[in-house]
């Protein structure tokens, strides 16, 4: 196999483009996944270093990394698409601490009632 040793990405077209490879691994989606939920239980559709959707209760759920991330301190963003009867927001759990194996979602309605939503697209950024 080949190996190419380089310091900084050039842009032949702009110069001023230029990336330094030292932040390349900084930016990058450390884990990701797309999941349904059908009576109750979380399905994953696709991901990336995510080995399980834990369901935690009504609206309340688990994601658990293939491979740790190398410190609590990272990122997740997401979005869900909601029943018929709620309007579903998806965060982390206030309660329940992010670590290097795992975070904790909540989906749920306005007025801060879990409740499951049809599906959740998550992705984690960080070291």
């Amino acid at each position: 196999m080949s190996q190419l040793n380089v310091n900084t990405l050039n842009n032949a077209a702009d110069s001023g483009s230029d990336i330094s490879v030292s932040n390349l691994g900084s930016s990058q989606c450390r884990a990701w996944a797309s999941f349904t939920i059908t009576a109750g239980t979380p399905a994953i559709d696709d991901e990336f270093n995510v080995s399980s959707i834990t369901d935690d209760g009504n609206g309340l759920y688990t994601v658990n990394f293939t491979s740790n991330m190398n410190d609590a301190d990272y990122c997740v963003v997401g979005t869900s698409k909601p029943t018929s009867s709620y309007l579903n927001n998806i965060m982390l759990r206030w309660n329940v601490a992010q670590t290097t194996s795992a975070f904790a979602l909540f989906a749920g309605s306005y007025n801060t009632i879990p409740a499951d939503c049809l599906e959740a697209h998550v992705a984690v950024f960080g070291s």
